[in-house]
């Protein structure tokens, strides 16, 4: 495995301000920028049960792609969408192609079905 605790630990860093789009599962409504689900049952891009992930997108649209690649079926519970404004300080863009190949990591892996890196 690579040493991505290495690569997390040098690469630049920038600044986000701005609103990203939420979608969870009904029973996380009270609580939309809870990791809790993401971390009971692991989702693209962390592992169950070892640290959780905030899944938002710039784009309504891409949030609800992402939904529906992750719940082949939907559940009884239904989802709720949620607008975050947000001010982050310390991004790491893996849009940026030379991040992606300092840690050997071809852009399409980010994308891909198959959540093994």
């Amino acid at each position: 495995m690579r040493d991505l605790q290495a690569f997390f630990r040098t690469v630049p860093r920038i600044e986000f301000h701005g609103v990203v789009h939420r979608i969870c599962t009904y029973p996380y409504r009270d609580s939309v920028c809870s990791m809790r689900g993401s971390w009971l049952h692991g989702a693209r891009y962390n592992l169950k049960n070892y640290f959780g992930a905030l899944y938002t997108s710039l784009e309504l649209t891409t949030a609800q792609a992402e939904v529906g690649r992750y719940f082949t079926v939907p559940p009884d519970c239904g989802f709720v969408a949620a607008a975050l404004t947000l001010q982050l300080s310390r991004v790491v863009d893996l849009t940026d192609i030379r991040l992606l190949r300092r840690v050997r990591i071809p852009r399409s892996r980010l994308i891909a079905d198959d959540q093994a890196i």
